[in-house]
């Protein structure tokens, strides 16, 4: 029985796909030969008896939260076309809540599968590092990002997530079992706010939280407000130093292949956050990594008081297109 048999799905255009070019959303990479072998994630949804389809858009190496770029343009939320879908999985977000495919493939290192979701009504899970087969283990505070999939649906998500993990997950534990229904287990839910600058979400945003927290109190969880286990401003400094840095090694490629004249044809967020990431010394990113390290300790020790940790995804819902420019 192939769990994901005759299924259509679209595959994030950072991911190969057998046939298929992969332009990771730049113009240096249009004129790519197709790829000769699907990447894992999209191995083992082909096994599971899914069918590639097609490509969707993303940004310029996903490193934007909306979706936009030189070759392909705009990508535009089906609900409202003034607004964007999210990034950097927003192609397969729109392509979803259009209802081209029931089911699309995304990465998510600072958020790339869990926005879009958020800003197209779909669902959006990112596994635990480790969890999922052929990703990179845990231990590496470095690699953030996770391959999994956007659906309409937590069962959806559910069944794909139980075609695509390990036998035995990296650290931890058995594999995420099928399940057939409700366990009706009761949480302790932590709800976080306040954004890492200190400021509160949008009225709209928070009214969701309130609505959520007032939906999962009737289910019996508890739910109890609570605070970011670091220092909330010093995290979202260093996580944008690391995104730099891993911007400075994409366009270290590009230039390592192309010179000065591939580096040109990249555009000019790609090109800023490389100058910012090559400015970090390597006993600066030593530095930088031990804290990140830090910053992973103490969250881990947080679940000590609550068993799952309610925050909003961005602080505004509905971003319009240009609202990032």
């Amino acid at each position: 029985h192939l769990p994901l048999a005759g299924i259509p799905f679209g595959v994030k255009d950072l991911e190969d796909a057998q046939g298929y070019i992969t332009t990771f959303g730049s113009a240096f990479h249009t004129e790519d030969a197709p790829a000769l072998e699907d990447s894992e994630l999209v191995r083992r949804l082909r096994a599971a008896g899914a069918i590639v389809v097609g490509k969707t858009n993303t940004p310029e190496f996903g490193y934007k939260g909306k979706t936009d770029n030189v070759p392909f343009g705009v990508t535009k939320n089906p609900w409202d076309l003034t607004r964007t879908p999210g990034g950097s999985s927003g192609g397969s977000s729109a392509a979803l809540a259009a209802g081209m495919v029931p089911l699309a493939t995304g990465s998510d290192g600072g958020g790339s599968i869990r926005i879009p979701a958020a800003l197209t009504g779909l669902f959006g899970f990112k596994p635990s590092r480790g969890r999922m087969a052929g990703q990179k283990t845990a231990d590496d505070p470095g690699e953030i990002a996770v391959d999994h999939v956007l659906t309409r649906s937590v069962r959806d998500a559910a069944l794909t997530m139980a075609a695509l993990q390990g036998p035995a997950a990296d650290g931890l534990g058995a594999a995420v079992p099928r399940l057939a229904g409700p366990v009706g287990e009761r949480l302790r839910i932590g709800v976080i706010t306040v954004t890492a600058d200190g400021s509160q979400p949008d009225q709209e945003v928070l009214a969701g939280i309130a609505r959520t927290r007032a939906l999962l109190s009737g289910m019996g969880h508890t739910v109890s407000d609570a605070r970011w286990p670091f220092n909330a401003v010093d995290f979202g400094r260093d996580f944008l130093s690391f995104w730099a840095f891993s911007a400075a090694q994409s366009v270290g490629f590009v230039s390592k292949m192309m010179g000065a004249d591939g580096v040109a044809q990249l555009e000019p967020l790609t090109r800023h956050l490389a100058a910012q990431g090559a400015a970090l010394s390597p006993a600066d990113f030593q530095a930088l990594i031990g804290r990140l390290l830090g910053y992973r300790a103490a969250y881990d020790a947080s679940f000590r008081g609550h068993d799952v940790l309610l925050t909003p995804v961005l602080s505004r819902h509905a971003v319009p297109i240009g609202y990032l420019s």
